[in-house]
């Protein structure tokens, strides 16, 4: 199976199945079938893909026939407006379906799959190439502007066949060969204190040692040391590479800091982390199974052969353990899909809540709001805490079986020793086996079960697509699929914002918004039309606008959760840099905040109009408008904070800062408003 980054490295499209066309409108579909041998690592012909589309369009596939047609192998696409330059650019997007003029001077399909500084190569279905080297300004005058790009959404129904497994077995067979062999040796080593036992004992009471008895454990010996180190060795260099190589694709995103892109940071990280120790999982669960086939028989043997009643008490207690064990995964499984559906539900809500804050503002709907946010957060917290209780309560039983072992095998082994039908020599040596036996089923279920609740999550992480999101979406590059027009940017308007009509009561609480809600101004995106009139605004806009505005009152109202939610939602300049040339630790120090302080009702105003203006302050805006948003801050402190502000955002765009305190004095490069005057 192909690790979903394999992109980054330009290594996969040259070692895949090429497929040409056969007719001259055949491009979409050589290119989507290349694309589906790409990310699902499975070849599929022409004819399947066109018996899946039977309305094949005499003139070939349409950007719509594309996203519709690979949804069906779930792939996830859309087609955008890009010009040669921002392409360019991307370099890390790759693969990607390109649109250009063939030789014919018609219009074609091919794929980008790798670019350089001076070339890019393409895949052209039409030829019997691959990866063909050309320069940029060969592929420019063919080039029309527009792209598709394709993301996993999903695994298509033949990713796990034998044909898929024994290739990729075959690729990493040393690693295989030597996790497995590390695996063995250190298991083989598990029967070192079953052999000590046994010599001890006939040293102690009949005087003499087999020899091979003792070669055999002095083997034993030597084979643990040998996998120990191995396996440290083993495991640490596993663990480095793929580390290296998620952050790889990281910085090659330019989203290495957490703080540049929090959501999309948690979600990686969390992905990142789980798919790796779902990884461990999976060849840990391996090497139990392998284990338990090769030690399992011969442990119950040997048990058999000391005492047959002795394999009853670990035969019940790993029924019951693994009973349990997997009634708690089902229950684990259920509880994580409902605690992602809750955490997906607070996220979307807090997103519709930005969005519309003034709004909600303005129609006095912010408080029901707030408690909405509120309630969903505390849902989250509870659902989360539940799914923490389960996880404590397997580990638990688990822990209560394999004492339970041990001192019911006592008890069980004394019993038998008591009536003479056990030998002292063999009393330790079966209660080893015993404790050995139960170790290696329960490792094996535990296993089996921890890959079967975490097998989705690999899948999640191949399908967290970093290098086709966002990219594309600026102010010329707007959805095919979604026709939509773009409105003129008018300089002309700047006058009329700075000449309103201010009204002497400027200053008072709420006369601000009423100033905005009488403009229209009731969104935080906004765009200019063609004609001279006031501003419109989109609820929910379609394209990126070329004014932004940010309207900060003295309410200090925040948003549930922790501090460092507050400061880091959708901010995407609070890069660690940025956070220290902003101070952050010393405001957050002064005012007795951190990062994890929960935002609740126990917070002053100053620290909740503190966290409010670190917030917006950073968010990229044309007009900023501050209506006494510090208000309840000391004057030397809203200087300061004023002062930083203008140094990190000095050429950002306009600030009005509407007062009411007559000894705060002016600020360069910020209009203070008293009394409706500058």
């Amino acid at each position: 199976m192909r690790n979903r980054y394999q992109s980054i490295t330009h290594q996969s499209f040259n070692n895949y199945h090429f497929v040409p066309q056969e007719s001259w409108n055949d491009c979409g579909f050589a290119c989507l079938a290349m694309l589906i041998d790409y990310f699902h690592n499975q070849q599929i012909t022409l004819s399947e893909l066109k018996n899946n589309y039977p309305k094949l369009p005499n003139e070939g596939l349409s950007f719509f026939d594309l996203q519709k047609l690979g949804s069906c192998y779930k792939l996830q696409g859309d087609g955008y407006h890009c010009d040669f330059e921002s392409l360019l650019v991307n370099k890390q997007s790759t693969p990607i379906i390109l649109n250009i003029l063939n030789d014919l001077g018609l219009k074609h399909y091919v794929i980008l799959t790798r670019i350089s500084n001076n070339f890019v190569w393409i895949t052209d279905p039409s030829t019997t190439k691959r990866d063909q080297k050309i320069t940029h300004l060969n592929l420019k005058e063919r080039y029309l502007g527009q792209i598709f790009v394709f993301q996993r959404q999903g695994f298509w129904k033949t990713d796990w066949q034998w044909g898929t497994l024994k290739r990729w077995t075959k690729k990493n067979s040393l690693f295989l060969g030597l996790l497995l062999g590390t695996g063995l040796l250190q298991n083989l080593a598990w029967f070192l204190s079953a052999f000590f036992i046994k010599i001890f004992n006939q040293w102690l009471i009949l005087q003499t040692i087999n020899f091979w008895e003792l070669l055999a454990f002095i083997s034993l010996l030597l084979c643990g040391l040998l996998a120990k180190a191995l396996d440290g060795w083993l495991w640490q260099k596993i663990s480095f590479q793929t580390w290296t190589k998620f952050w790889e694709i990281w910085e090659q995103n330019e989203l290495l800091a957490p703080f540049k892109n929090s959501e999309d940071w948690q979600v990686w990280l969390r992905t990142a982390n789980t798919c790796w120790n779902n990884l461990q999982s999976f060849w840990l669960g391996i090497l139990a199974l392998i284990n338990f086939c090769l030690y399992g028989p011969f442990l119950t043997y040997l048990i058999i052969q000391n005492h047959w009643m002795l394999i009853l008490p670990p035969l019940f207690l790993c029924l019951l353990n693994n009973l349990f064990n997997w009634w708690q995964s089902y229950k684990r499984k259920s509880q994580s899909s409902i605690l992602k559906t809750t955490a997906n539900l607070y996220q979307k809500e807090l997103q519709i809540y930005l969005e519309n804050r003034i709004l909600f503002s303005k129609r006095g709907l912010i408080e029901g709001e707030l408690a909405n946010l509120g309630n969903t957060f505390q849902d989250y917290l509870t659902k989360q805490k539940n799914y923490q209780l389960t996880m404590l309560t397997k580990n638990t039983w688990t822990s209560f079986c394999q004492k339970f072992l041990t001192y019911g095998l006592f008890l069980v082994i004394f019993w038998l020793f008591n009536h003479n039908q056990i030998l002292s020599l063999d009393l330790l040596y079966c209660f080893n086996l015993l404790y050995l036996w139960f170790h290696l089923t329960n490792e094996l279920t535990d296993k089996v079960l921890n890959f079967y609740e975490q097998k989705t999550t690999l899948r999640e992480f191949q399908n967290l697509n970093f290098f086709h999101s966002k990219s594309y979406r600026r102010d010329n590059q707007t959805s095919l699929l979604k026709p939509q027009k773009l409105k003129s940017f008018g300089w002309k308007n700047w006058d009329s914002l700075i000449n309103w009509n201010w009204p002497p009561s400027f200053s008072s609480p709420n006369n601000l918004q009423i100033i905005l809600s009488k403009q229209q101004l009731t969104h935080f995106f906004a765009t200019w039309d063609k004609q001279e009139k006031p501003f419109t605004w989109n609820e929910k806009p379609l394209v990126d606008y070329h004014l932004k505005i940010i309207y900060l009152d003295d309410k200090g109202i925040i948003l549930p959760g922790l501090v460092c939610h507050n400061l880091f939602w959708k901010n995407q300049n609070l890069t660690t840099s940025f956070i220290q040339q902003l101070n952050l630790d010393y405001w957050l120090r002064t005012y007795k905040l951190t990062f994890l302080t929960n935002c609740d009702s126990a917070l002053t105003l100053q620290q909740r109009q503190l966290i409010n203006f670190l917030h917006f302050c950073c968010l990229e805006a044309n007009v900023y408008l501050f209506n006494d948003c510090l208000s309840a801050l000391p004057i030397n402190d809203q200087k300061q904070l004023l002062n930083l502000f203008l140094k990190l955002n000095a050429e950002k765009g306009l600030t009005i800062f509407g007062t009411s305190n007559l000894a705060f004095g002016p600020l360069g490069g910020i209009m203070p408003l008293r009394e409706g005057m500058v």
